[in-house]
């Protein structure tokens, strides 16, 4: 694929998964943001932070697919923010179910799919593979 090529070389393994689930984060929000708006007639501040996220996952999987060292960083604070969701999703699911979110299992299904899809970029991230794929090659010596 010559969307994974880079004058490095390939991507690493790692790497592929991160950029694959950020798109699929991207992509996940979108839907749910088009859900919310076509069945419920959402704000437009609500769809301004679904339009930031939406930007925040697509944009840091094409970042990290052209190894910009600023998204790797991006890829980990978002995957931490994103495991902070997971534990909130999890308490609120176990004190009350679906019920307890206010757009009942929709709302419940994406808070832990998004977080999820978070937590998975950052994972791979932190691997040596994925930190050496950022580091940048000495310059040759004269």
């Amino acid at each position: 694929m010559a969307f994974f090529q880079h004058p490095q070389g390939p991507l690493p393994f790692s790497l592929r998964r991160a950029v694959i689930a950020l798109a699929a984060y991207g992509i996940v929000t979108l839907t749910y943001q088009v859900w919310l708006l076509l069945s419920l007639g959402v704000h437009f501040d609500e769809l301004i932070l679904g339009a930031v996220r939406i930007v925040f996952g697509l944009g840091v999987a094409f970042a990290i697919s052209k190894r910009m060292g600023w998204a790797r960083w991006a890829g980990i604070v978002g995957g931490v923010i994103g495991g902070l969701g997971l534990v909130a999703a999890g308490m609120s699911l176990a004190s009350g179910g679906p019920s307890a979110f206010p757009l009942g299992a929709v709302g419940a299904a994406y808070a832990v799919l998004s977080t999820v899809l978070l937590v998975v970029p950052a994972t791979q991230l932190v691997r040596g593979d994925a930190r050496a794929a950022f580091s940048h090659p000495a310059a040759p010596s004269a």
